[in-house]
């Protein structure tokens, strides 16, 4: 991948026009206290504006137990005066050893910056705090002085605090009265378990009436030391004033103490439904993901692009237009330093809540049943390369791509890579990725359903429902039940549900074949029926309880695999063929197909004017002389009755649906084994990258 022409290169390193001249080398120093100053400056000097940010690597996660709360007033009580003192050790001596002259005994922060014509904010998540401003470049310097001395050294007046802790309390309420922000707090709480991740950033109102101003110098001195900080400006800056403020200022703090270790997260996977006052239900369903740094986190931001972000994504063209059972649906992939969480919020009706989450997790499991398409993956990686190059049109998003890099990881070439990584990426990687983070047994699922609409009983059918849903797949067979293995090979078992499986392992050949089978064909169907089992053959793959037809299709097409269904004179049943690695997800498609076929009536009415046996996939393949695969598969090796002749007759179009489900096979109950939720998932272990998103909602952030 392309650099940028500075050194050492900056992140996230893609060519940009002019880049080559429109910035000098950065600079990267390292303070006596262990504090660092990032300066990337542009050409010519003191043209143009500038970027200057303060982070300081310590947010809500830092907080102790009676700190809940803390990181976020703090920053709000940066913007309260800041009294300059006289003396030595006083801020008013800080600011004139970084050659900035003060006389008014105190300043406020933003009135000042908006005095030197520039703008100021300042934000606050799990795992920083980060005052940032943009300003004439001529005036950066200023900038930075007032911005870090207001940040290191507050005032922390009790009386202000007072007001403030009003301002953030009501602030508090205005989440609290979101149903969105609601149900995204609760499933985190899931996510996170016992790690501060799990806890709002603003805090609680009790927790926040509670501080007082020693609490948050407490706070302050321990948060915001020594290497925790890093200031950052890029534009035509003065290089060398810069310097001075910093060593001045920044370089007056002591340096930090050890960080306390913040433990992995435990999610405590399950479902949250809550009773409330809102017009509609609002659902957020949300997954562990890789942390920041780690392996698979391009993959899994790839997934939640391709999965809910925009108007093309899977989740808003299957479930919002196609299916229509929610009203509004998005995805997004949120990565912290210890932790990620992949997310998808949607809102429905009371009605349609069992139904939407259930259409939700079928989409999931597409991603780990089949790798992405060309197109799709193509797509994810122009929308997560293009944060990148609208970032760096302007001097705030460099400036905040350098301090979050530094802060998160203190390794600039971080961000390069997690490029590097997604420019690699492979449709396989992808659905390998989302097999290990997003199995619907890992989700963690919170509800608000209208009062007004749903009663107390109802409530409780909706969750055990969507409990149902998140369930694993159990373990099929009878307990205790051994396979007997024949001198040919042949294993053969008979399960608790009275299903017979034989099965014959070859590892020298890396595809695997089936059959399901079950007694039915020409001399089972009643007279009134005749040419019935035709059409459920055709029909059995064009959906189920958990896929439609087309989604199937694709499915099985995307594996490069076979499904179909086929009738003969004694048997019924389904076909697919596969290579080795993803027999677990076709063999998945097969049991849904003959467990909960849908027998739609308009797919009924087109099999009924065109479906010969074997014809029923989208997944189906043609050999020689347009032979179904199949059937070339049954001639081959069928170690049963082959199919027969196909029977001339079928029924009407209009009776189709109403046919096939009258001798359609049905399985035995399965004591024990899989049931109509049926599916295979994988497992598996994780790895270290860095997560850059499709974004959504700023979850984590206050200001």
């Amino acid at each position: 991948m392309p650099d940028l022409p500075v050194s050492p290169p900056s992140p996230r390193g893609l060519d940009l026009p002019g880049a080559a001249t429109q910035f000098a080398p950065l600079v990267d120093e390292r303070l006596a206290n262990g504090a660092r100053l990032l300066i990337l400056p542009a050409r010519p000097a003191g043209a143009g504006p500038a970027a200057v940010q303060l982070w300081v690597g310590s947010g809500t996660a830092a907080e102790r137990e009676d700190e809940h709360g803390c990181a976020h007033l703090l920053e709000h009580m940066l913007f309260k005066p800041c009294v300059l003192g006289h003396g030595p050790k006083s801020n008013r001596a800080r600011l004139a050893a970084a050659g900035v002259r003060r006389t008014e005994e105190a300043f406020d922060l933003a009135g000042a910056i908006e005095a030197l014509g520039g703008d100021i904010n300042a934000f606050t998540s799990h795992d920083e705090t980060v005052v940032h401003v943009t300003t004439p470049a001529a005036r950066a310097a200023e900038a930075a002085a007032l911005v870090a001395t207001a940040t290191l050294f507050p005032t922390l007046d009790p009386a202000t605090l007072g007001q403030e802790r009003e301002v953030v309390i009501e602030e508090i309420k205005q989440y609290d009265d979101d149903p969105g922000q609601r149900v995204t707090q609760a499933a985190l709480s899931r996510v996170y378990g016992a790690h501060a991740y799990a806890r709002p950033v603003l805090g609680l109102a009790e927790e926040v009436a509670g501080h007082s101003a020693a609490r948050l110098r407490g706070y302050h001195r321990r948060a915001y030391a020594g290497e925790r900080l890093t200031l950052v400006a890029v534009g035509a800056v003065d290089v060398a004033a810069l310097r001075k403020v910093a060593r001045a200022i920044v370089g007056a703090l002591p340096a930090a103490k050890g960080r306390a270790s913040a433990g992995e997260p435990a999610a405590k996977p399950g479902v949250t439904l809550r009773r409330a006052e809102v017009q509609e239900t609002y659902a957020l369903l949300a997954w562990p993901a890789p942390a920041a740094g780690a392996a698979e986190a391009a993959a899994i931001d790839a997934a939640a692009v391709v999965l809910g972000n925009g108007e093309s994504s899977r989740l808003v063209a299957e479930t919002r237009r196609k299916e229509q059972v929610v009203s509004d649906i998005q995805a997004h992939c949120d990565t912290l330093r210890h932790g990620g969480t992949v997310m998808v919020s949607a809102r429905t009706t009371a009605k349609q809540t069992a139904a939407a989450v259930a259409a939700v997790l079928a989409q999931v499991r597409r991603l780990a049943d089949a790798p992405v398409s060309a197109e799709e993956l193509a797509r994810a990686k122009a929308i997560l390369e293009s944060d990148l190059v609208y970032r760096r049109e302007t001097v705030q998003g460099q400036a905040h791509a350098l301090g979050a890099c530094a802060t998160l990881f203190g390794d600039l070439a971080r961000e390069r890579e997690y490029y590097a990584a997604l420019a690699a990426l492979t449709p396989e990687a992808v659905r390998s990725a989302c097999g290990r983070w997003l199995d619907p047994a890992r989700a963690s699922v919170s509800l608000e359903l209208p009062r007004a609409e749903v009663d107390v009983p109802t409530a409780r059918s909706i969750k055990a429902a969507v409990a149902e849903a998140l369930k694993p797949a159990p373990t099929p067979g009878r307990a205790g039940a051994t396979p007997r293995r024949a001198s040919d090979g042949i294993e053969t078992v008979t399960l608790a549900c009275g299903l017979r499986l034989l099965a014959r392992v070859e590892p020298a050949v890396p595809v695997a074949a089936g059959w399901l089978i079950w007694p039915g064909g020409l001399r089972r169907e009643p007279a009134a029926l005749a040419g019935a089992n035709s059409v459920i053959a055709a029909l059995l793959t064009r959906g189920n309880a958990r896929t439609g037809g087309e989604a199937l299709s694709r499915a099985i097409d995307g594996m490069a695999a076979g499904l179909d269904g086929f009738a003969g004179r004694n048997s019924l049943g389904l076909h697919f063929e596969c290579l080795s690695r993803h027999f677990p997800a076709v063999l998945g498609h097969a049991l849904d197909c003959a467990l909960t076929p849908k027998f739609a009536a308009d797919e009924a009415r087109g099999g009924a004017a065109g479906g010969a046996a074997g014809s029923g996939g989208r997944g189906r393949r043609s050999g020689r002389g347009g032979q179904p695969r199949a059937q070339r598969a049954a001639v081959r090796r069928a170690p049963v009755q082959p199919p027969g002749p196909r029977h001339a007759g079928r029924p009407a179009g209009a009776d189709a649906g109403q046919a096939a489900r009258a001798v359609a096979p049905r399985l035995p109950d399965r004591a024990g084994g899989a049931g109509p939720g049926r599916r295979h998932r994988r497992g598996g272990g994780r790895g270290p990258g860095r997560g850059g998103a499709a974004r959504g909602w700023p979850r984590g952030q206050a200001v």
